[in-house]
C-alpha cells in the first residue's frame, strides 16, 4: 500500500507491486575520522552521494553504517532506486 495522492493533510492509498520499485545495495568500506563518522551518522537527510568504481555518481539512503575505532574504516550499505 502506498499514499499516491495528498491534499490537505489526507491521502489516497492505493495497492502497488514493490517489486515494481527495485532498490540497490552498495557496500563500501573507506577510512574515515571518528569525527566524519559521527557526522554522517547525525546527518538529517540520511542520503550520501557517491561514485561507483566506474565513475559513474549514484546518491541513496544510508541502510547501515558501522565505524571500527582500531582501524579507522567505516563499513557503509547504501540502498539506492539507481542500478
Amino acid at each position: 500500500v502506498g499514499c499516491s495522492h495528498v491534499a490537505d493533510g489526507g491521502g489516497v492509498y492505493q495497492q502497488y507491486d514493490a517489486s515494481a520499485v527495485p532498490i540497490y545495495n552498495y557496500e563500501m568500506e573507506f577510512p574515515v575520522t571518528e569525527a566524519q563518522f559521527n557526522t554522517i551518522l547525525q546527518s538529517k537527510r540520511g542520503t550520501i552521494t557517491f561514485s561507483r568504481q566506474d565513475g559513474v555518481r549514484r546518491s541513496g539512503w544510508i541502510e547501515s553504517m558501522k565505524y571500527n575505532h582500531k582501524s579507522n574504516q567505516a563499513n557503509l550499505i547504501i540502498a539506492s532506486k539507481q542500478p
